[in-house]
């Protein structure tokens, strides 16, 4: 009997996220055969450019299933507890902690999972946001993998589904890591080119940037400084950054800042002098300069808009 599986109940999750995920964003997925039981309710959670659903499962019985999604959809096991009464059998294809799958966008996918109990996140990218991260158009053919070893896009779905379980989900970071991911899958399954100098930042000591950047936005961070947060000399450090976020560590460091001074604008009353100096900036002239090169509005309309 096929039944189209729904993960139940009560569709609560971190504080501030979107717990509901739009039909037209699920992937389909269709039980072919056993039975899993959800073990807690699903987490959602929705960016721009896909969405991410943290589950945790028990499989019954032995699972098969067929899969669709128009977006890519990528499947990280976080944890796994196998069955005493079916111990793992040696062999490719076994789901356990650190096994990733990878689909593209418009291809069925079917799978199966043994007994036991599971931990998992499922990430859906939109085509359009791989090929913005990638900074290029991706040709036809893109590779697909089904519970294989690849560290980096583990590292990153752990450290992503970790942010978004918080209690205070840092929206910064999880889209930050999201966008970084969107690159490392556009370069492995894509066949996206990389610049010849471009490296890799660990997903923990990116977050460690990000927390740095947030901790004291009117204070201005060093390369220097960034670097040893990340562990790196400043060469090497550049090279990881740009590889894994596209930019290099100054920009994102003001993009930090300009996200810091729209929370003020949005929630505050405060001047606009104010508030570049409790963003970083040089002076009022300064934010609405780089404001309005970054988001097309000064600060002040863009209070009004936001404010209506």
């Amino acid at each position: 009997m096929r039944e189209r599986y729904r993960i139940k109940g009560d569709g609560s999750g971190a504080a501030g996220l979107q717990t509901q995920q739009p039909a037209a964003l699920e992937p389909l997925t269709t039980i072919l055969s056993g039975q899993a039981t959800a073990l807690g309710p699903a987490l959602f959670y929705m960016f721009e450019g896909g969405s991410l659903r943290v589950t945790h499962v028990a499989v019954d019985h032995p699972l098969t299933y067929a899969q669709f999604s128009e977006q890519h959809l990528m499947h990280a096991t976080l944890a796994r507890v196998r069955s005493p009464s079916r111990p793992a059998q040696p062999g490719p294809g076994r789901d356990r902690r650190g096994s990733i799958s990878f689909t593209p966008g418009g291809r069925d996918r079917s799978g199966f999972a043994d007994q036991g109990e599971i931990r998992g996140v499922e990430i859906g990218l939109a085509a359009d946001f791989v090929q913005d991260a990638c900074e290029q158009r991706l040709p036809a053919g893109w590779g697909s993998a089904f519970n294989v070893e690849n560290a980096k896009a583990f590292s990153f779905a752990e450290q992503i589904a970790t942010a978004v379980q918080s209690p205070h989900c840092d929206r910064l970071m999880a889209d930050t890591l999201l966008h970084a991911l969107a690159r490392h899958v556009g370069q492995v399954y894509g066949r996206a080119d990389r610049r010849r100098d471009d490296a890799w930042l660990h997903p923990a000591a990116l977050a460690r940037i990000i927390a740095q950047l947030k901790a004291e936005p009117a204070v201005p961070i060093s390369l220097g400084d960034m670097s040893r947060t990340a562990g790196l000399g400043i060469s090497a450090f550049l090279r990881a950054f740009r590889g894994t976020v596209g930019t290099t560590p100054a920009a994102f460091a003001r993009k930090v800042r300009l996200d810091h001074a729209a929370g003020l604008l949005r929630s505050s009353d405060h001047s606009i002098g104010d508030i570049a100096t409790m963003s970083g900036f040089a002076s009022a002239p300064h934010l609405v300069r780089t404001f309005q090169q970054y988001r097309n509005q000064t600060p002040g309309a863009w209070r009004r808009t936001r404010r209506v």
